[in-house]
C-alpha cells in the first residue's frame, strides 16, 4: 500500500511539473488582449486628431475619452489576471515538487515502520 501511495505521489508531481513546463507563459496572448487594446488605441488616435470645433467633433472627442478609460480599465484587468496566472503557474511547480518529495520519501521508507524525521 505504501508503494502505491509513493508511486501515485511521484506521478502526480511529475504531471504538475510537466504541466508547469508545457503551459504557455504568455498570458497576454492567451487572453488575446494586446489585439483589442491596439484596436482601441488606433481608434483613439483617429478620434484625438479631430480639433473639436463642431458638435460632431466634440462627440468624437468624448468617445476618445471613453475609449481611453476603457483601455486603462482593460490594462488593469490584464495585469491582475496575469499576476493570478503567474501565481497559479508557480503553485503548480511547487506542488509538483512537493508531491515528488513525498513520493520519494515514501519509497525510501518502504521497509521502515518509523516516520522519517
Amino acid at each position: 500500500m505504501k508503494l502505491i501511495k509513493s508511486v501515485v505521489n511521484i506521478l502526480i508531481g511529475l504531471f504538475l511539473v510537466i504541466f508547469f513546463i508545457v503551459l504557455d507563459y504568455n498570458y497576454f496572448e492567451l487572453l488575446d488582449a494586446k489585439y483589442d487594446i491596439s484596436i482601441a488605441a488606433s481608434q483613439m488616435q483617429n478620434i484625438q486628431s479631430v480639433s473639436g470645433n463642431t458638435i460632431d467633433e466634440a462627440y468624437y472627442q468624448q468617445m476618445g475619452s471613453i475609449l481611453d478609460g476603457f483601455c486603462s480599465l482593460q490594462t488593469g484587468v490584464l495585469i491582475n489576471t496575469a499576476a493570478i496566472c503567474t501565481m497559479l503557474h508557480v503553485l503548480f511547480l511547487v506542488a509538483g515538487i512537493a508531491f515528488i518529495n513525498v513520493g520519494v520519501a515514501g519509497l525510501f521508507t518502504l521497509n521502515s515502520n518509523k516516520a522519517v524525521t
